[in-house]
Formats: C-alpha cells, sequence, structure tokens
C-alpha cells in the first residue's frame, strides 16, 4: 500500500513559481520593439545599432509618426542571423590580452 502526503504550501509555492515564470515569459513575447526595446533586446546603443545594422534592406522596421517600431519575431530571427553571418573575429592585439 502506497501512502502519499503533500505538503501544501510548498505545493503552491512550486505552482507560483511557475505561474511567475510563464508570465515572464508572456512579457517578453511582445508582437512589437521600439527603439528602447531594441536596445534592451540587443544590449547596444542606438548609435551601434545605426552603424552594424540598422540601415540593413532585410532589418524588419517600420515608422508610425515619429517612431519606430520593429515586429519582435522577425527582427529576433533577423538579429540571430546577422550575428552568425558578421562575426568578428579577435585582432592579435586583442587576443593577446585576455
Amino acid at each position: 500500500m502506497f501512502q502519499i502526503q503533500i505538503d501544501e504550501q510548498q505545493l503552491k509555492d512550486l505552482y507560483m513559481s511557475e505561474v511567475r515564470k510563464r508570465l515572464d515569459q508572456l512579457d517578453k513575447e511582445l508582437t512589437f520593439w521600439d527603439v528602447k526595446e531594441l536596445k534592451r533586446q540587443t544590449n547596444m546603443s542606438w548609435n551601434t545599432m545605426q552603424d552594424k545594422f540598422f540601415h540593413h534592406p532585410e532589418f524588419p522596421k517600420f515608422k508610425v509618426g515619429q517612431k519606430w517600431y520593429f515586429p519582435a519575431t522577425e527582427c529576433r530571427a533577423f538579429l540571430i542571423q546577422w550575428a552568425k553571418v558578421n562575426r568578428y573575429s579577435f585582432k592579435k592585439s586583442e587576443k593577446e590580452a585576455i
């Protein structure tokens, strides 16, 4: 015969933890990013983004009034592909510093 004991408080804590994780994940799944969110997602400055990929013809973006918007899913896919294609190799002096 099996006997199962459940600590209800521990079960509730585990459940709430999983609910919080899911809500956090949903918050991150925005449909569109604005410039502030794009900077946060890439951890790059606006100037760096403009220098590196913003003007690339395949970079997904559109402007409404004075504000830029970026489709999150397409933008994420572009950035991952862009990073793969544009891997920067270390210069010899940078390798020696590491």
